[in-house]
């Protein structure tokens, strides 16, 4: 359907989704990462099988410090779309903020996923970038 011909409710709730998804993302750029958990929860209310607000929901609880939760959330944004660099990434460095030497060998298999991926845009391929850099 065209934008204008959904019904409103439907055509309403996309447009909140991808406003809190910009407002999320806005958050976390400027380094506000409770606003941004807020904002992305709110997107993942509205649409959870959203892999861009499940990315930046876990970016923002490890930055918060609830590295547990983080991983859980960078995990099911890796499962909703495992072509992500960044999810990975985010991921391999929340293992070794919580874990340490102990999970590295799970962390450098994340940095190497991510650094194996095709980057489908210039930040996925920083991103990749980051990962291969991590390995050496």
């Amino acid at each position: 359907w065209p934008l204008r011909s959904r019904p409103r409710a439907v055509r309403n709730c996309s447009m909140t989704f991808q406003a809190d998804l910009s407002a999320a993302q806005a958050h976390l750029q400027q380094g506000r990462f409770k606003p941004a958990l807020k904002a992305a929860k709110s997107a993942l209310r509205k649409q959870p099988k959203s892999a861009p607000a499940a990315n930046i929901a876990g970016i923002a609880l490890g930055r918060l410090g609830d590295h547990r939760e983080a991983a859980a959330m960078l995990r099911k944004a890796i499962k909703l779309d495992p072509k992500s660099p960044i999810a990975h990434v985010e991921l391999a460095n929340g293992l070794i903020l919580l874990y340490g030497d102990k999970r590295e060998d799970d962390a450098a298999e994340a940095y190497d996923k991510a650094a194996k991926l095709k980057p489908r845009d210039a930040m996925e391929k920083l991103d990749a970038e980051f990962a291969k850099a991590q390995l050496e």
